[in-house]
């Protein structure tokens, strides 16, 4: 009696094409030994027959040696450690930088480990309590996540015959931080600070080529304050495909935002006006660019010289979420703009001062007024006559 599948599709190894399915939930892949055009998209009639014999051999429970006159194999079967991580890599449905990231831990493990029988519990728990002593906890979690997802997928594909133990990292082990930090933790920055800053940018940078226009600086960090949106977000926004005109909306893809949250980012008027004024007919509109030069020294000479000594172009974002939140008691709307799935992650934007305390008093003195056709960045519309 055959046994439960779901199904076979193929794909190209090596200029030959393969055949793959599962078959009670363990995945199995061969090769046909018939040649794939380096063009072709489906697999010939030849790929397909041979396929199909593959498949109804394994159904009926054959162990297959060779097929087509090629070695064929499912994954695990003499395969090198480095093999299967590739092919683990192949097969992961993540984000590109999740997948980049991912591609650095197995560079590392193939660094500890050569073969799939050194992955043993004592092995691993010592890699991991060395790499403690390196990074952050939360640096290790995220690698023992990705250990343990590599695991499953070996378990279910063949790859591995016995499953691998990865440790939990004990909540009293912080792990190491780095010693020279690569973000500096942002400056409390006042709107009226903000203000000025955006007022001393130029408009663009200087041009390297005569007659050449150079790239929009005041413009992005006026979207960017308006709409707290991330500098990598910014980079990537073009017309049409994020905004065009007549419209009062950013339209993001997934692929646009670092936690894959597409999503539409509603327009404040100055921000609407910096688009209007610096978007192309088609393409970016700011690009990625080296902003620092022109940021800095209006920084210097606008900020108090120990928030300027620190402040980078990343730390508009952070006042304009701190802003946000201060403003608005709308938590939901802010998660939306600044692209958090999780509230907690927003609220490490909270920040005490005593500015947000006396606009609580001065709430208490001051008539209850509805602020809720408000837009970031826009102040309330005073009565006629007032």
């Amino acid at each position: 009696m055959g046994r439960r599948a779901e199904g076979f599709s193929f794909l190209k190894r090596g200029g030959i094409w393969s055949v793959r399915f599962r078959i009670a939930k363990r995945r199995h892949e061969y090769s046909t030994g018939v040649k794939a055009e380096p063009k072709a998209r489906r697999p010939s009639e030849a790929a397909v027959r041979a396929g199909e014999q593959i498949y109804a051999a394994a159904l009926q429970g054959k162990r297959l040696v060779r097929q087509g006159g090629a070695a064929s194999r499912a994954p695990g079967a003499g395969q090198t450690l480095a093999e299967s991580f590739a092919e683990w890599l192949d097969d992961l449905t993540v984000r590109a930088p999740t997948r980049a990231q991912y591609e650095v831990f197995t560079v590392q493990w193939l660094r500890e480990w050569r073969r799939a029988s050194e992955l043993i519990e004592p092995s691993i728990a010592a890699y991991f309590r060395g790499r403690l002593r390196e990074v952050t906890r939360k640096s290790v979690q995220n690698e023992t996540s990705a250990l343990r997802r590599f695991g499953m997928w070996a378990l279910e594909t063949g790859a591995l015959d016995a499953p691998i133990v990865v440790p939990t990292i004990p909540k009293s082990a912080l792990g190491k931080r780095f010693a020279v930090r690569r973000r500096v933790a942002a400056p409390e920055l006042s709107a009226d600070e903000i203000e000025a800053l955006l007022a001393g940018l130029p408009e663009r940078s200087e041009p390297r080529i005569r007659g050449a226009v150079g790239f929009p600086i005041k413009a992005r960090f006026e979207v960017m304050f308006d709409t707290t949106l991330r500098p990598a977000t910014l980079d990537k926004l073009s017309v049409p495909e994020n905004w065009a005109p007549g419209e009062t909306v950013l339209r993001l893809a997934d692929d646009d935002d670092k936690e894959g949250n597409g999503r539409e980012v509603p327009l404040t008027r100055r921000a609407l006006a910096a688009l209007k004024r610096v978007a192309p007919d088609a393409g970016p509109i700011f690009g990625k660019h080296k902003y620092a030069p022109y940021v800095e020294p209006v920084a210097a000479a606008v900020l108090p010289p120990g928030k300027a000594a620190v402040f980078t172009g990343q730390h508009v974002r952070s006042a304009a979420i701190t802003r946000a939140l201060e403003r608005s008691a709308n938590l939901a709307g802010v998660m939306h703009l600044a692209g958090h799935k999780h509230a907690s992650t927003t609220s490490k934007y909270v920040r005490p001062s005593l500015r947000a305390a006396l606009d609580v008093i001065g709430a208490f003195a001051a008539p209850p007024a509805s602020v809720s056709g408000e837009v970031l960045g826009e102040k309330p519309k005073r009565a006629a006559g007032k």
